[in-house]
């Protein structure tokens, strides 16, 4: 287990998975302020990536409480680069 890992499985054990799905839901609305203020030039990339940053963290102990052995989640996430590819190359061949 990563360090990060053994980190977020201690948030949620200690604050329980309630409040962190109230932090996670904060963080993601702070990446998409964020994201808009950035797009309209009111701040630049580093003060995107701490809020990327702060929202991996959460993401991280989401995955580790709705998906303890990853099978799911790395399931899906397969699924999703293999979609990824395919529409990459689908929109390459058009050029």
């Amino acid at each position: 287990m990563s360090e990060l890992d053994a980190l977020c499985e201690r948030a949620v054990k200690l604050w329980g998975i309630r409040a962190q799905v109230g932090m996670m839901m904060e963080e993601a609305a702070e990446l998409i302020v964020a994201l808009n203020k950035y797009d309209r030039g009111e701040i630049q990339a580093p003060d995107v990536v701490e809020e990327l940053v702060d929202t991996a963290v959460m993401v991280t102990q989401m995955r580790l409480y709705f998906d303890p052995d990853s099978r799911y989640w790395d399931a899906k996430r397969s699924e999703k680069l293999r979609r990824l590819s395919y529409r990459l190359e689908m929109e390459e061949a058009k050029k």
